[in-house]
């Protein structure tokens, strides 16, 4: 008068084998197959609206995102990845472009650099690697920003982030066309609970005992 239930759960979907018989007093243990998603993932986004970057004024032109969901939950706990960007400006050197976290820290990307070349073109802003002061226009590839996204270590990764760009010199213009920001996202091991719970062992496990 034994036998065993199987539980499979793949994701938000659950299936079970068929109900079974046993006599009572008797004990049966259910089992379960969970498929786990990754600990760790990367988890980007994105903004795709335009911003007009005002010719000349100094004044800066600012685009949103928001972040949400992401653990740990502060930048000096969780890095960021990476920041990509595409602009369109002839004349880059007339251009400053900002990060600024959701508590209003504020670091440079990129000032006045470029010289007379064109446009940031899938410009991507990592922790690592060559300066962006060692670049040059469209600066397609990944460099690590001004200032360093360290600085950042006090934000909360969960809010809006800002990207901002100011042109300088008047007689060229640009546009913000995008930009992206990249954060690794940690999920909790998952936990197992089964309901009724009665004459149930191990009830926070895969594999409980039930004694009907």
């Amino acid at each position: 008068c034994t036998d065993t239930r199987v539980i499979t759960v793949t994701g938000p979907q659950v299936t079970t084998s068929n109900n079974i018989t046993i006599c009572g007093g008797q004990s049966t243990q259910l089992f379960g197959n969970i498929t786990e998603q990754p600990s760790t993932f990367q988890q980007t986004f994105s903004n795709n609206t335009s911003y007009v970057i005002p010719d000349g004024t100094g004044v800066t032109v600012s685009s949103p995102i928001t972040v949400s969901g992401i653990s740990p939950g502060t930048v000096g706990a969780n890095p960021i990845v990476s920041v990509c960007l595409n602009i369109t400006h002839t004349w880059d050197s007339d251009l400053d472009i900002y990060l600024r976290c959701p508590n209003g820290t504020l670091i440079t990307l990129a000032t006045a650099v470029g010289g007379s070349g064109d446009n940031f073109t899938n410009t991507c802003f990592v922790p690592t690697g060559t300066s962006i002061n060692s670049g040059t226009a469209p600066f397609s590839g990944s460099y690590t920003p001004n200032d360093p996204f360290s600085n950042l270590s006090g934000c909360n990764v969960n809010g809006t982030w800002q990207l901002l760009a100011a042109d300088f010199a008047s007689g060229d213009v640009g546009t913000i066309l995008n930009w992206s920001i990249t954060f690794n996202n940690i999920v909790a091991a998952p936990t197992y609970t089964w309901s009724p719970t009665t004459n149930m062992t191990n009830s926070t496990t895969l594999s409980p005992t039930v004694t009907p």
